[in-house]
């Protein structure tokens, strides 16, 4: 008798550790999967559905199965088709195909060659998070567009979303029939609505798990805790219901990412070029230097003399399928480093600007290094004053009491080379609750001005003088969140930080007598002049100095004087430790 629970197809992905997965999907999983789309998207005998896609990607399941159980006609293309633009163009038009399902690669390809979707296209696009670009093209012109989201785990597709409007965000929608969605934390509660968690994946359509992978099938494929039966599959996508309960996915939680439909694990590919014995190191990035122009990179430190790229590429070949091989390898002496000393990513050079077709070479990286110090993008830091708003390192908050005494950091900015710096200022948000007790009630609104600005870390500030506890009761903060944050205590020369009791005793009656003046003029509508402003502020910061210590964590605070070679020196090494 037959079995719905046997085996149907067994269709390999990426792996981390250089082992393909096999997922063993059932004839159940994919009946559900099929009557799930036959309801949404949709379709009818009168649509003409492409079939374009290769028999080893999941996707193809629904061109070819979909239209047979509805009585629908299919087109189906030979493999030069689908790799050139004008063919499958010509193709689609040739047998009136109204029933397109494409990755956001394939639909580049179509419309480069010139295709113009009309009113008569239903158009599913999927495998990848929906591009802005494409949106714009399709929506305006299609019958309707579909926003396809599914992992082959689940069984194709387990969601479809109509898209409707040319802007983000693009919703992956709500599950199909006999499926469920949970958005959890990392011990497997729901997490508020609008809360960001992981995407679990239960009902139907979730397969029997990895062929002769059970350790790794028992740690993806969990036990469904709030139906009480089957299993439910830890996606690794970050994700979160709007409020109408509709699914939005945020991307990966980890190295995985889909290139041309593929989904790949960078760690598999980093893993491989780390077993050839010339390698000593080796980092893969998914990179887009231009708009819809993906390319796996590799960047690799070689034990020895560099190698060509055309044996690291033959070698490669052997071991991983070909859309895993990186189009270009970069050869490093070293890898850029955040401060917590791991691999910015970030920093790592574009293959664009040198396309040898052999391995970057020394003198290579060379001239690369030269190029990027032309003229740099503006770093955007809304909210905070810009001092010098260009550079591709960290970023760099100066903070000080007034705006008009920012000014007195432009002397460290033309010592600092390649980070751009801005200034958190009391007075950038203060609106009117002069005067105040201590620098503590300053903090949260500079916390925010930073945040707001530069959302993600790590940074670097710095404070001149006395404005440097107010950098570290900053730094502090940021640092109990996890932030990695360094603090730089610039003295100048003439500053003379320390005081008797006698002087800090007069510091204090002037200090209250201008609080005291202050609150006179607020309480009588009277302007308050920036000058005794000045004065109360750097009173505050002086008792502030005296009282408060700054952090003794040696590795997170740089004291150093305004001197241009042991300033250059000590921040070379303090910040790029």
């Amino acid at each position: 008798s037959f079995d719905l629970d046997n085996v149907m197809y067994v269709i390999f992905t990426s792996g981390s550790t250089g082992r393909p997965k096999g997922v063993q999907t059932t004839y159940r999983n994919a009946m559900n999967f099929l009557l799930g789309m036959q309801n949404e998207p949709g379709i009818d005998e009168s649509h003409v559905v492409l079939a374009h896609t290769t028999m080893c990607f999941d996707i193809s399941v629904l061109e070819i199965f979909l239209p047979l159980i509805n009585s629908a006609k299919i087109v189906l293309a030979q493999k030069h088709d689908s790799i050139d633009g004008k063919l499958l163009k010509n193709l689609v038009q040739a047998n009136g195909v109204n029933y397109i399902q494409a990755t956001p690669a394939t639909w580049r390809l179509l419309l480069s060659a010139g295709f113009n979707p009309d009113q008569s296209l239903k158009a599913l696009c999927g495998a990848e998070p929906f591009p802005l670009d494409l949106a714009s093209v399709l929506v305006t012109k299609c019958e309707s567009v579909w926003n396809m989201y599914g992992p082959t785990e689940t069984t194709v597709w387990c969601s479809c979303h109509k898209i409707t409007s040319t802007k983000p965000p693009f919703l992956v929608g709500r599950p199909i029939e006999n499926t469920t969605f949970y958005v959890l934390d990392s011990n497997l509660n729901p997490v508020p609505m609008g809360g960001v968690g992981e995407l679990f994946i239960g009902g139907a359509g979730v397969s029997r798990g990895f062929c002769n992978r059970e350790e790794l099938t028992k740690s993806l494929f969990v036990p469904d805790p709030f139906t009480g039966e089957g299993l439910m599959y830890r996606s690794g996508d970050l994700a979160r219901f709007n409020n109408e309960g509709v699914l939005e996915c945020l991307g990966r939680g980890d190295g995985q990412v889909k290139l041309r439909g593929y989904r790949i694990e960078l760690g598999e590919i980093e893993y491989v070029l780390q077993e050839h014995n010339c390698i000593e190191q080796a980092v893969v990035s998914l990179r887009e230097d231009r708009p819809g122009d993906q390319r796996l990179v590799a960047y690799v430190k070689f034990k020895g003399p560099s190698q060509e790229q055309s044996k690291i590429k033959k070698y490669m070949g052997t071991k991983l399928p070909s859309y895993m091989v990186p189009a270009h390898i970069i050869s490093l002496d070293s890898f850029p480093l955040t401060l917590s000393s791991k691999v910015d990513r970030k920093k790592l050079p574009s293959p664009l600007e040198i396309d040898t077709g052999e391995v970057l070479s020394k003198k290579s990286t060379k001239r690369l290094k030269d190029i990027q110090k032309a003229p740099q993008v503006k770093y955007s830091a809304p909210g905070l004053v810009e001092i010098k708003p260009y550079g591709s390192k960290t970023p760099v908050v100066c903070f000080s009491d007034l705006t008009s005494e920012l000014n007195r950091y432009s002397k460290i900015s033309s010592l600092i080379e390649g980070h751009p710096m801005f200034g958190a200022t009391v007075d950038a948000f203060e609106k009117g609750m002069w005067p105040v007790a201590s620098l503590n009630e300053y903090v949260p609104g500079l916390i925010n001005s930073v945040k707001a600005a530069l959302p993600s870390g790590p940074y670097v500030f710095v404070g001149l003088n006395d404005s440097a506890v107010l950098a570290d009761k900053c730094a502090q903060v940021f640092r109990q969140f996890g932030c990695i944050v360094k603090v730089v205590h610039v003295v100048e020369d003439q500053q003379d930080l320390s005081s008797g009791v006698v002087e800090k005793f007069w510091s204090t009656i002037k200090l209250k007598s201008i609080g005291l003046r202050l609150k006179l003029a607020r309480h009588l509508g009277l302007p308050m002049q920036n000058e005794l402003k000045s004065r109360y502020l750097k009173g505050v910061f002086t008792k502030a100095l005296q009282r408060d210590k700054m952090s003794k964590d040696e590795g997170e605070i740089l004291k150093i004087k305004m001197d241009r070679k042991s300033f250059y020196e000590s921040w070379s090494m303090f910040i790029n430790e």
